[in-house]
This record gives C-alpha cells, sequence and structure tokens, in this order.
C-alpha cells in the first residue's frame, strides 16, 4: 500500500514531502502545472522522480467547479478541451506518474463522463489512469467500472453523504473491495480523499490518499504515531512535538538546500517552522505506512528518497 500526500501543490510543499523521506505525493493539475510555470514545475517532478518519488496527479476538477470557480457553467466540449490541454501538458513536461480522470459525474452527468473516460483510455496507459466511483454511477456502476478498468478509486467523500459515521464508511469500504476483488482479482483500488486513519488499517487497496500532513502548519494540531498502530493527537506547541522538530531541523534544512540547489523556489526562514512542523507529520504518516504494509502487505517496502544519504550515514 502506497499513502500519497495529497494538497503538495506548490514548489515549497513538494520540498516539504520529500524533506521527510517519503516518496509518495499527490497534486493538482489545475493548481500546479494550468496556467503557470509549466516546465519549473516539470523540472521538479523529475528531480524528485530521479530520487524515487512517485505521483498521482489530480484533474484539479473539484478545486476548479467547486472552488476557484464556482458557480461557473461548464460545457462537455470545454471540459473535453480541458482534458486534452491536461494530458498534453502532462506529456510536455515529461510526466510518467499516474493521472486521474475527470471525474465529471456532478457537473455534465454519466454519458459525459464516459466519453471523456474514452479520451483517457486512448491517451494515457490504463495502469496509470485511476477511474472514480461516484454516487450516480450506484453499486451496478461499480461493478462496471472494476470489469472495465485496471486502476479504480473509491471516493471517500462520497460515502460520507450516505454512511453516517465512521464505522458504517469502514464496512462500505470493505464491501466494496471484496466485491471488486472477487470480479477482478488483480484490480488496483484508491482511496481517494482517506482522511479516517482507521481505513488505512483495512487490507485490500494498494494506494490512498490524505492531506493530513498539511494540519500541522494549518491548524496547530497533528498525530504521532505508535508502535500499536494508534495516533496520538497533538498540538504543535506540545514539548513532544517540538522536541521532534528541533531534532529533524538540521537533518531537514540540509535536504532543503540540496533540493533547492538548482534555483527553485526556496523557502524564507520566516516559514521553515511552518515547513519543518509539516515534515515532522509527513514523517509520522511514513510511519503509518510502513506499519500498515508490515501488517497487511507482506512488508511491502516504502521507497527512501535519500537511500544514498541513509547508507553513509
Amino acid at each position: 500500500m502506497k499513502l500519497f500526500c495529497a494538497g503538495a501543490d506548490s514548489l515549497n510543499f513538494m520540498w516539504m514531502v520529500a524533506m521527510a523521506d517519503h516518496p509518495y505525493m499527490l497534486t493538482s493539475y489545475y493548481n500546479t502545472v494550468r496556467g503557470r510555470d509549466a516546465q519549473t514545475y516539470g523540472r521538479a517532478y523529475q528531480k524528485l522522480m530521479r530520487m524515487g518519488a512517485e505521483w498521482i496527479m489530480d484533474s484539479g476538477l473539484f478545486t476548479m467547479m467547486f472552488g476557484a470557480e464556482k458557480g461557473v457553467k461548464r460545457t462537455h466540449d470545454e471540459l473535453e478541451a480541458y482534458t486534452h490541454t491536461y494530458l498534453d501538458d502532462m506529456e510536455a513536461i515529461g510526466y510518467q506518474g499516474t493521472v486521474v480522470e475527470m471525474d465529471v459525474h456532478k457537473v455534465l452527468g454519466l454519458e459525459s463522463l464516459a466519453k471523456l473516460r474514452a479520451v483517457f483510455a486512448k491517451r494515457w496507459a490504463p495502469e496509470r489512469t485511476i477511474f472514480v466511483w461516484h454516487l450516480e454511477e450506484g453499486e451496478t456502476g461499480w461493478g462496471d467500472l472494476v470489469r472495465q478498468y485496471p486502476y479504480v478509486a473509491i471516493s471517500i467523500p462520497e460515502l460520507r453523504i450516505i454512511c453516517k459515521g465512521p464505522k458504517h464508511i469502514e464496512t462500505a469500504v470493505k464491501s466494496m473491495i471484496g466485491k471488486a476483488r472477487d470480479i477482478r482479482p488483480n484490480v488496483k483500488i484508491h482511496l481517494l480523499g482517506c482522511t479516517q486513519p482507521t481505513l488505512l488499517m483495512q487490507p485490500g487497496f494498494t494506494t490512498c490518499d490524505s492531506t493530513s500532513w498539511i494540519a500541522p502548519g494549518k491548524f496547530g494540531r497533528g498525530f504521532l504515531f505508535r508502535s500499536s498502530g494508534r495516533l496520538h493527537t497533538i498540538s504543535t506547541r506540545q514539548t513532544e512535538f517540538q522536541r521532534l522538530v528541533n531534532e529533524k531541523r538540521p537533518l531537514y534544512d540540509a535536504r532543503l538546500r540540496r533540493l533547492t540547489d538548482e534555483g527553485y523556489q526556496e523557502l524564507t526562514d520566516a516559514s521553515k517552522s511552518y515547513a519543518f512542523a509539516n515534515a515532522v507529520q509527513v514523517s509520522e504518516m511514513n510511519k503509518m505506512n510502513r506499519w500498515v504494509n508490515a501488517r497487511h502487505y507482506s512488508g511491502e517496502p516504502v521507497r527512501s528518497l535519500w537511500a544514498t544519504e541513509r547508507t553513509a550515514a
């Protein structure tokens, strides 16, 4: 299982994940490459991928339609053009990671969804494209999705609409994973927007993503992973958390300088504490990823971005 740190949508946030030696990142096309200096981001992706990082690039549709451009109506032709531009830009920067489809269920309906899925099926490798199930497709649609595509996703925020409470969500996810494995034993399953830690303790899925690593800098609270698999919620002002930040500071600072040695955007001194606090949280998520893999996935390794440095040490 691979736990992707979602929301790494700026170079600074990419560096935070990399500083903590976690190789899995999920970023939004809308917030990164689109309309910005694509080549700068392309160099950053290539640099980290050479180090061993793995990426999932989300289309950014949710951000576009329900955030930055909320209320703006888009036609099928406009979103099809956006889809082609999305994939064109991925090719232009030499992106070799996974992409998430344009899950237009709620804004254009299932007919447009099918047409846009055909674009991805034609232009991008199926095993590197995540096709997302939403409520509009129903139980039958989940089975059809698994039969048609090798890499599928369950939208956890969608399940929260119909499943009241964490236990009900866990039961629904377990059932959907079981049905998918019955239909296609080798299907890859992604848990999209998986901010519920107990879901990570369930076996059977391939990848997931979470924005929990941003919580220390954003909310002043995070969690520490315990060897028993439990998560201990903690304020970033508490001594234990501050001790971790101070212990990691020299290592993170050295890694940051190495990451930005090609003229990429550097973190200012004022923002380093913010960055290091988030990096500590990434490190705790990395521990959780390793623990889950040891427990449910035959000890599947989590790749190190700093393997040479670690060996030298």
